[in-house]
């Protein structure tokens, strides 16, 4: 992939005025120390994506705040989409990241200035009960183009169709491995 941003958004709803955020695809290298949230886009055999559903806000990729006790970002979206959906997954690889950028943080912003999120690729291994009921209903499967056009996922289309130009690669149904 390319040494930049695919794209560029302003106005995100959820961050204070002023602040921008970049989306980046491949495995661009990220500090750790920086990434504030992991995410995961679980495909299933079918090659559906496994979405969670937020009580507060709906349809959701899965993912969340990376924890001290995570090993690292990878190891936070594999725990965070296990909670919220009740899949083990296991990890592909990363997709691209979004680097989140508040030029001027409001007094008590809890993030730094400069974050990052980082996004990954997994299989779903196993499926099981929601980990966190009282924050996310059952999880819901979507094929990848559907979500991809869906506008709540907008700031995410590249990294949702790349997600999915990855398990397509490594499917066995997928051209490139069939014998």
């Amino acid at each position: 992939m390319g040494q930049g941003p695919v794209s560029v958004h302003h106005d995100i709803p959820w961050l204070p005025p002023g602040s921008f955020v970049e989306v980046w695809l491949g495995d661009v290298p990220t500090p750790d120390d920086l990434c504030t949230s992991a995410f995961a886009l679980p495909f299933m055999d079918d090659g559906n994506v496994l979405f969670t559903t937020v009580l507060k806000r709906g349809l959701d990729i899965p993912g969340g705040h990376v924890e001290p006790t995570d090993a690292d970002p990878e190891a936070a979206a594999v725990r965070e989409t296990l909670e919220e959906t009740g899949a083990t997954v296991r990890v592909i690889g990363k997709v691209g990241h979004l680097r989140i950028v508040v030029p001027d943080p409001p007094d008590g912003y809890r993030y730094p200035p400069e974050s990052y999120q980082p996004f990954y690729a997994a299989v779903v291994e196993e499926t099981g009960p929601v980990l966190m009921p009282q924050e996310c209903g059952p999880p819901t499967s979507v094929p990848p183009d559907v979500a991809a056009a869906d506008a709540r996922f907008a700031l995410h289309r590249d990294i949702i169709l790349a997600a999915s130009a990855m398990f397509g690669d490594l499917a066995p149904s997928s051209p490139a491995n069939r014998a």
